[in-house]
Parts: structure tokens; C-alpha cells; sequence
């Protein structure tokens, strides 16, 4: 079941979502992509659809849906059916798509972020009944250990277990390593290295005692390739990364999974909420984060990384699946081409000044 069209035409997902709804009443639709950027859509809750296809237009491009697809969506269901899922930085942006796409699949979910007025947003969103639990709401800053715990002792006097950790709170930087403070590496350390690794070990005792859970750490392709003017924020996703390829390890002989998500740029607020040198606010949408991956389809990409169990999937275009390749095989010449990017950036600030 195939629909032909691109991620990043305008409408696209919405006229796939209006095709889906047209085929039958309360569908709701979800367009994901694999990794050669098809696009496939699921439809929730399931629908039996006679033998044959179903066929119509999203974008001038012709859509054609099989009915084979419902029992992938079915499956989804069954396997998330009742599963408690924690999902940092739930405010907005790719932890708000996550939580409400788990939500649709029949997960239970806890939000979590700073921002508690987005969070009833949120959840109001998700499930507007305000008789129901779920979702659940923490107020958490993951850098302060007493808001995890906080969490934790909620969940408990409740009876709840968490089966899934979404750690997704993060923040960026920009700045050259000469004019970034001292205070603005730490606080980026705190964030996304120090913060994950407290969340983790607040849940992990109750996992490796029911031998179930699941942990998604949502990282950056510059954990893995780091680029000039980010030195704060890759250098603290390099610690991420390597803490969960350890824990992974550690972990399996409990039958619990570790996945690592490395997505190159998504349209979210992290460019604007990003620290400059000094630690105030960037205050800039970056063109390449406006021009990125929408969240709905990087929380797609999560859910089936829980689904088929993957360990890591790295969210990227091709220059970047390159960049990797020329780091690994070829780092002489990766090292040139940063140099390169440096000079490029440095000119365009001074244009900018």
C-alpha cells in the first residue's frame, strides 16, 4: 500500500488524511515513511476493508491503499494495548507528536515537561473528558532529580509501571567553542546528558525486576558526526549516545530494549530555544530546522522502532548518511570538509554582524 508523493509536499499529509477519512466514517490516518521515502498510510482504529483496493488522489498524485495494511495497524494495537508510556519534553514539537500518536495506539501516556500549561494543552487534546486519567501529567524538569522523583512516588501511589521511556527533552546550542561559556556547556550537559541518565536510572530498577520495558533515547545525527558552532550540544549528545550503547548492553540478559533515535533536523522550536554563547536565547528558526522532518513522522519512525525492537535508526537525508560513511572510512577528508564549513560560517556571521 503505497502512496506516491513526497514527505515534504505541501498538503500532503493532509489530503492523505482527508482521502483516509473519506473512506469510511471515524477513520483517523497516519502517514509514515520507511527509509527510501514511500510513504504508507495506517488507519486507526482498524478497518476491515473488502478484497481489492481503494483508490483516490492526495496532492494530484494517485493513492493507492490495500487492505493488507490493517493487519499491520492491528498488530500495532494489540502489541501497545494497555502499555504505560513516559515521554519527556511532551510540551511540544516531537514529544507532543509522540505522545499523541502512542495515545492512538492504545497506549496509556504520561506527559512530561516544564511547561505544565502546555501539558494541559496537551492533554486536553489528546482526550478531552477531564473524568479520564489518561494521560497523566508530571511536571518535570529533567535536570532536578526531586521532579523525577516527584514522578516516580506519583506513579507508584497510583499502582503504575512504566513499560516505555520516551527520553526526548533536549536543548541545542550555537556558538564557536571560544565564545561559549563555561556555563552553557553545563547546562547543556544537564539537559541532555546528566538529565536521560537520571530519568533512566529513576525507572530501571522496576524494569530489570519485571524483565519488561522498553527505553527510547531520542538523540541527533550530530551525536555522530559533530559539525562547527555546536561543540556544547554534540559533545553532549556524543555522552548520550555512548551511555545508551552501554546500557543497551548491560541491560539485555533483562529483557529490556534499548533504542537510539538520531534524526538529522526536525520543524520543531529547538533552533529558537537553542543558547547562544552567552546562555541567553537564540531566538532564531534556523532555515534548515525550518525546512526539516515534520514530528508526526519522526514519532512514526519511533513507533515502529518499538515495534521491531530496532536499536538505533538514524533519521537522515543523503549528505548526511555520507558524511558518516566519510567519517568512518575517509576521516582525513571529513576533517577538511568541517574545516571548510567553519571558514563558510564564519563569514556568514561577520555578514550577519
Amino acid at each position: 500500500m503505497t502512496v506516491g508523493g513526497s514527505l515534504r509536499q505541501p498538503g500532503f499529509h493532509r489530503h492523505v488524511d482527508e482521502l483516509m477519512l473519506a473512506i469510511g466514517r471515524g477513520i483517523t490516518a497516519h502517514a509514515i515513511s520507511n527509509a527510501y521515502g514511500r510513504i504508507w498510510c495506517h488507519t486507526v482504529p482498524p478497518v476491515r476493508f473488502r478484497r481489492g483496493h481503494i483508490r483516490g488522489t492526495a496532492c494530484g498524485k494517485p493513492v493507492v491503499v490495500q487492505h493488507s495494511v490493517i493487519g499491520t495497524v492491528i498488530a500495532s494495537r494489540e502489541r501497545n494495548s494497555s502499555k504505560i508510556v513516559l515521554v519527556t519534553g511532551a510540551s511540544s514539537g516531537l514529544g507532543e507528536a509522540c505522545a499523541k500518536l502512542f495515545s492512538d495506539h492504545g497506549c496509556k501516556v504520561v506527559l512530561c515537561a516544564r511547561n505544565e500549561e502546555q501539558l494541559l494543552r496537551v492533554k486536553k487534546e489528546i482526550n478531552c473528558d477531564e473524568s479520564i486519567e489518561w494521560p497523566l501529567i508530571c511536571k518535570m524538569d529533567v535536570t532536578k532529580p526531586t521532579d523525577i522523583d516527584t514522578c516516580v512516588s506519583k506513579l507508584n501511589s497510583k499502582g503504575h509501571t512504566i513499560d516505555i521511556i520516551i527520553s526526548n527533552a533536549g536543548m541545542s546550542q550555537r556558538g564557536s567553542v571560544a565564545d561559549t561559556l563555561m556555563e552553557v556547556h553545563h547546562k547543556l550537559m544537564d539537559v541532555n546528558y546528566f538529565g536521560p541518565v537520571s530519568l533512566v536510572k529513576a525507572f530501571l530498577p522496576s524494569m530489570i525486576d519485571r524483565r519488561h520495558g522498553h527505553i527510547v533515547s531520542v538523540g541527533t545525527i550530530q551525536s555522530k558526526i559533530a559539525i562547527p558552532f555546536r561543540s556544547a550540544y554534540a559533545s553532549s549528545k556524543h555522552a548520550s549516545q555512548a551511555f545508551f550503547d552501554s546500557l543497551r548492553a548491560e541491560v539485555a540478559k533483562d529483557d529490556i530494549n534499548v533504542s537510539v533515535v538520531n534524526p538529522g533536523y526536525i520543524r520543531t522550536n529547538l533552533s529558537l530555544n537553542a543558547l547562544s554563547g552567552d546562555g541567553s536565547k537564540h531566538g532564531v528558526l534556523d532555515a534548515t530546522t525550518a525546512s526539516g522532518m515534520e514530528p508526526s513522522y519522526v514519532a512514526n519512525q519511533i513507533l515502529h522502532c518499538i515495534l521491531y525492537k530496532t536499536k538505533e535508526v538514524n533519521l537522515v537525508d543523503f549528505q548526511s548518511n555520507i558524511a558518516m560513511y566519510i567519517r568512518t572510512l575517509l576521516p582525513s577528508l571529513y576533517f577538511k570538509l568541517m574545516e571548510k564549513r567553519a571558514v563558510s560560517e564564519y563569514k556568514k556571521l561577520k555578514k550577519s554582524t
